[in-house]
C-alpha cells in the first residue's frame, strides 16, 4: 500500500512540476508582437474603478474598458464608443 501511495505521489509529483505548454516569455513575446488595441486614456473613477479608453488599429473603433479591483475580481467589460449619430466612433477616420 505505501509503495502504491508513494508511486501516486510521485507521479503526481512528476506532472506537476513539468510544464506543459509554452513558457510565459514566449506568451508574452507573442501577445506583444500581436497587439491589437492602442492606449488611449486611463481615466480613474475611483480608488478601484478605471475606465481605459483604447483604439483598433485595425478598424479605428474606439473602445472603452471598464475593470474593478474590488468586485468581481478585477474582471470589467469592454464595449465600444459610438458618436451622436450612433455610429462607432472612429469608423470615419
Amino acid at each position: 500500500m505505501k509503495k502504491m501511495v508513494f508511486g501516486l505521489v510521485a507521479l503526481l509529483l512528476t506532472f506537476g512540476l513539468t510544464a506543459c505548454g509554452e513558457s510565459t516569455d514566449s506568451v508574452k513575446e507573442k501577445t506583444a508582437m500581436n497587439i491589437q488595441f492602442e492606449f488611449i486614456s486611463r481615466d480613474f473613477i475611483d480608488t478601484t474603478t478605471v475606465i481605459t479608453t483604447v483604439r483598433d488599429k485595425e478598424t479605428g473603433i474606439y473602445y472603452a474598458a471598464l475593470s474593478s479591483s474590488t468586485t468581481s475580481n478585477g474582471i470589467g467589460g469592454m464595449s465600444p464608443l459610438y458618436d451622436k449619430d450612433g455610429m462607432p466612433f472612429g469608423h470615419d477616420n
